[in-house]
């Protein structure tokens, strides 16, 4: 099967990309050894046109993006990877044995998606947008009601019941399992940047934090607390523009998690304006991960919600004094 999140490390000779920096930017060190590995995450592969299941009838890889952004979209949620990766791998597995009204039935939402997705520049019409997503709705809750054994259809009804269970429930609006759930993924890859390595924490370690994190939002206001709630809106935007930016934006976003971690570690983050560049970061990279090990990491970057956010919301290239546009985010209006 295909895999749709591939956080890989590439080994190549890290190009001569640069980039100018803000005065609290830290300056690029010397260049390792060619051959250094750069963490590099893909989190959606491909093109729409991609034939995943030949037939005639063939399932698109668009459809079945279209088909994950649908399921987001109308219930606000973030599936994680593992769900993605069940939905994408069931919809293959069970191509062949679907009807043609059935198939017919997908590629439709993907038509319908398409139309209702706004153009680049345009603006989201959610009035529009509502009974296509209605209609969608009712027609996919009536297949995931059912009593079946394809994987991917639990895979959606589990991320529709993250979505309704609270992790911090008071006081209003209520934080749900699904918006803690993507602040895990978020910070994971966050971790990764920094220490420019995959290494994703244990069951043990990711329940070791949530007391803390949830009491640090059960004592926050309405205001934060709406933007713990919707924290799946932010890991979708920053899932996609990191897809889709070149390697300056990516670069932009990898030393936004360099010097939030370089902070926690107490290494030095030298000031002035200078010129970032790939070799740098991955120096210093290696500095954070010899300081760091990744379970440290993680819960650093829990123990710090506020400065783990801004500093994400800053590497999207937004205003970290202004975290509403990140959390606003249209989910339709972010691949195209």
């Amino acid at each position: 099967m295909r895999t749709t999140r591939r956080a890989l490390l590439l080994l190549a000779v890290l190009p001569a990309l640069a980039l100018v920096a803000r005065a609290d930017e830290p300056p690029a060190a010397p260049a390792p050894p060619p051959g250094g590995r750069m963490y590099d995450p893909r989190f959606r592969e491909g093109t729409p046109s991609d034939v995943l299941v030949a037939g005639d009838t063939p399932l698109l890889r668009g459809t079945v993006d279209a088909f994950v952004d649908l399921i987001e979209a109308r219930h606000d949620v973030t599936l994680t990877a593992t769900e993605e990766q069940t939905v994408r791998d069931g919809l293959e597995t069970a191509w062949p044995k679907m009807d043609d009204d059935e198939r017919r039935w997908f590629d439709r939402q993907a038509a319908a998606l398409a139309r209702i997705r706004p153009a680049p520049g345009a603006a989201y019409d959610a009035a529009a947008a509502k009974p296509w997503l209605d209609a969608f709705a009712t027609d996919l809750d009536a297949r995931v009601s059912k009593a079946s054994s394809h994987a991917w259809e639990g895979a959606v009804r589990r991320a529709v019941d993250r979505k309704s269970v609270a992790f911090s429930a008071a006081p209003d609006p209520s934080v749900s399992v699904a918006a803690q759930d993507a602040f895990e993924e978020l910070v994971v890859f966050f971790v990764g940047l920094a220490r420019n390595a995959d290494a994703a924490p244990t069951e043990g370690q990711r329940i070791a934090v949530r007391p803390s994190v949830r009491r640090a939002m059960d004592a926050s206001g309405p205001v934060v607390r709406r933007h713990y709630a919707r924290m799946g809106r932010l890991w979708a935007l920053v899932k996609a523009r990191w897809d889709a930016c070149d390697d300056a934006g990516k670069l932009r976003m990898r030393w936004a998690a360099l010097r939030l971690f370089r902070r926690v570690a107490k290494l030095p983050v030298p000031e002035g304006t200078v010129v970032l560049d790939l070799p740098g970061y991955a120096t210093m990279a290696a500095e954070v991960a010899a300081a760091l090990n990744a379970p440290d990491a993680y819960t650093s970057a829990f123990a710090n919600l506020g400065e783990t956010i801004g500093a994400v919301v800053d590497g999207l290239g937004l205003d970290a004094k202004d975290l509403e546009p990140a959390f606003a985010v249209e989910r339709l209006s972010l691949r195209r």
